[in-house]
């Protein structure tokens, strides 16, 4: 939160509406391009522009147990490519791997569906009225607003992409009692994880489930007093290695083993049966 209230001040002339849409134009979160570890140099963007090094990232496949990019070079035509194993890009100018996690966010947005989610004023001024910014609120210069009303803000960009995991640093800092006791409900209500870092004791025992005391090098976990740690059952499970609700993970599997009646198993066969056609001999007579 700290971290994005810093270029939150970089937009204080512009209304949180706006602030949103140039956020997130193009189905890509500007703030991960702003980062060290993505943002490309000057010096790195001539680099890439002499003959025959990598210009860009267009592809990306798993085979077997390597992953392999798809790059393009610069002289060559666009439609000439390489693939490159990762660890042969690992070993390349520093600039390539910016290049990777560039491509990499990408990809993620668009398995998402962040970039098919329409940027338009009501999509946008709805969204804000979910975290308690009305419409004056969001026509009205940044600059203006509150401490608690700039959180609200930063939680609500955080919030746009639709995230299964969300992770907090300090997040009650600057939050009045009405934005952090609906901040606390809207996290306790969250049907996938949450990770914060936080001095509030009260905040962190209404929130988590588990502690992680780190000290010394050393990480020591514990159950929150009066809590037991939440067991997640198999749908649960399997539910996070896919990235959506355990009740539409277990939508899927009922309609994809969906079980036949006696009578629909054999008009099935029927079907099966005279789709193949008539059943011929080795002389190629039908029987």
């Amino acid at each position: 939160a700290q971290h994005s209230m810093h270029h939150l001040e970089e937009s204080v002339e512009n209304t949180p509406l706006e602030y949103l849409q140039n956020r997130f134009y193009n189905g890509r979160d500007k703030e991960i391009a702003k980062r060290a570890s993505h943002n490309l140099s000057k010096d790195e963007l001539a680099t890439a522009q002499e003959r025959g090094n990598i210009l860009d990232i267009v592809g990306r496949q798993q085979r077997g147990k390597h992953l392999f990019y798809e790059v393009r070079r610069s002289g060559r035509d666009e439609s000439d490519t390489d693939w490159e194993m990762m660890s042969a890009l690992e070993r390349k100018d520093p600039y390539v791997m910016k290049m990777v996690r560039n491509f990499d966010e990408k990809l993620k947005s668009m398995q998402s569906g962040m970039d098919l989610r329409p940027l338009t004023k009501e999509e946008v001024r709805m969204h804000l009225e979910n975290f308690g910014i009305d419409q004056d609120l969001a026509m009205g210069k940044i600059k203006r607003m509150s401490g608690g009303q700039k959180s609200r803000l930063v939680l609500a960009a955080a919030m746009w992409t639709n995230p299964h995991i969300i992770a907090l640093d300090e997040p009650t800092n600057y939050l009045d009692n009405d934005t952090l006791a609906a901040l606390t409900k809207a996290l306790v209500d969250f049907k996938g994880g949450v990770l914060t870092i936080s001095h509030n004791e009260p905040f962190v025992h209404a929130v988590c489930d588990e502690l992680w005391r780190v000290g010394d090098g050393v990480v020591v976990t514990e159950p929150v007093p009066g809590k037991a740690p939440k067991k997640l059952s198999v749908a649960e499970k399997r539910a996070l290695k896919l990235g959506i609700d355990a009740d539409e993970s277990s939508m899927k599997e009922a309609q994809n083993n969906t079980k036949l009646t006696a009578a629909e198993k054999k008009k099935k066969a029927a079907a099966e049966k005279s789709a193949k056609g008539p059943v011929k001999d080795l002389y190629g007579r039908g029987k």
